[in-house]
């Protein structure tokens, strides 16, 4: 029964997540990507495989653990936790001079959109919404 009860509170935490995977090409305030990802469950974890054109790959874990998170080689290492918030996929960095928010989400029409909101260094930045349109 308790094996029964754990599977069931792991299927429903996945299920929470929203559907992020497909073929994307995204456009930030400084340039146009392509970006593909995949999601799978591993161990009861909803992972999030990010890969740009330019070959950089990111792992999301959405298990609300924090991990080290290299934002930028010229920045100290910040910390990074992920987890699922009703359909959002909602992400935390924090470290000595960036602290902040990402919410991304799966639109109607299978677009998705990341609003970021981030201080450096104590100071607001402004808000960063990141469109994807899918192909």
């Amino acid at each position: 029964m308790k094996l029964l009860l754990a599977t069931l509170l792991i299927s429903l935490n996945t299920w929470a997540c929203p559907n992020l995977a497909g073929s994307f090409k995204c456009i930030d305030q400084d340039s146009e990507y392509t970006l593909n990802i995949k999601q799978y469950i591993s161990n009861g974890v909803q992972v999030y495989e990010l890969r740009e054109d330019n070959g950089e790959v990111e792992t999301i874990k959405a298990d609300d653990v924090w991990r080290d998170y290299e934002l930028d080689p010229e920045l100290p290492i910040a910390k990074m936790k992920a987890s699922c918030k009703g359909s959002q996929l909602v992400q935390n960095i924090n470290s000595d001079v960036l602290k902040g928010e990402g919410q991304t989400s799966r639109l109607a029409n299978g677009d998705i959109q990341t609003l970021f909101k981030l201080t450096f260094m104590g100071n607001n930045m402004p808000e960063q919404l990141i469109t994807c349109y899918k192909f």
